[in-house]
């Protein structure tokens, strides 16, 4: 069953914005075990590289976004001696561009989850579990690589 490009889009952005509410001060910790499901549903789906990453990208770019929102209360800055509009264009930077690293990552797992379902298919290595594989590389990627900025 392929799923057309603009409702996974729509799903990416969807289920990014609601894992962010499995963050803490929110409450809703329960979503934390069902919220990526909409994102391994589309990167197993995805048959196209520029899918995969655009997939990848907008679900991470939308859930670091949402997350990371509290950083928008820096405006304003007018006690550093900033205009206004000076203070809001900083304050959305740092908004967006942390977002933007962070959504990277997820660009990094959905190309080697990608990666290693080419292996796979052209491997006679069928006893591999994908599951394992998968929590594996989100381990790899997000514990060793995301946490050594």
């Amino acid at each position: 069953m392929q799923i057309h490009l603009l409702v996974k889009l729509f799903l990416m952005c969807a289920s990014g914005f609601v894992l962010s509410l499995s963050a803490p001060n929110y409450g809703f910790w329960i979503i934390a075990w069902f919220g990526l499901v909409p994102l391994f549903i589309a990167l197993y789906t995805s048959e196209d590289l520029l899918e995969t990453i655009l997939c990848s990208f907008l679900f991470g770019f939308i859930y670091n976004l949402s997350y990371l929102h509290w950083l928008f209360s820096l405006h304003p800055l007018n006690w550093i001696g900033l205009s206004n509009n000076e203070s809001f264009i900083v304050a959305i930077a740092s908004l967006i561009i942390p977002s933007l690293y962070n959504s990277l990552y997820f660009i990094i797992f959905s190309l080697s989850l990608l990666f290693l379902r080419l292996l796979l298919s052209k491997s006679s290595i069928k006893t591999i579990p994908i599951l394992i594989l998968t929590t594996f590389f989100w381990l790899i990627v997000f514990n060793k690589i995301g946490n050594s900025k």
